[in-house]
């Protein structure tokens, strides 16, 4: 089944890529936090990353508790990236999906994103 996420938790996947951008290709190994997130909600969203081949590596677990991050962009993670990176594509993806209590498929968030970059860009440039 494919991953879903809230849109609070599509927040925190951008902000996973922009990290992980600043170790140009090289993995992250230790245990990553981020302001306004809880440990589990890393976890968890990391690992929905890693099932999408957003990213690449492994959490490792002691029962269910998840004590280190080993994980690095993949390919895809880099295009999505791509992507999410622009600050006003953001804010218009943002402005179009907003409700934050939804749940939607990572892959159509994907979707969406391309979307909304390539009217961006066919906008700003008049093409």
């Amino acid at each position: 089944m494919e991953g879903r996420v809230n849109m609070n938790n599509v927040y925190l996947v951008r902000d996973i890529l922009l990290y992980l951008d600043e170790y140009d290709g090289k993995y992250f190994n230790g245990t990553l936090e981020f302001n306004g997130y809880d440990k589990r909600e890393v976890d968890y969203c990391l690992q929905q990353m890693l099932d999408e081949n957003l990213l690449i590596g492994h959490l490792l677990y002691e029962y269910d508790d998840v004590y280190f991050h080993g994980v690095a962009l993949s390919r895809r993670g880099e295009q999505v990236l791509g992507l999410a990176r622009n600050d006003d594509v953001w804010l218009i993806f943002k402005q179009k999906i907003g409700n934050e209590n939804q749940s939607i498929p990572v892959s159509a968030t994907i979707d969406i994103l391309k979307r909304i970059s390539q009217n961006y860009f066919i906008n700003k440039f008049g093409l």
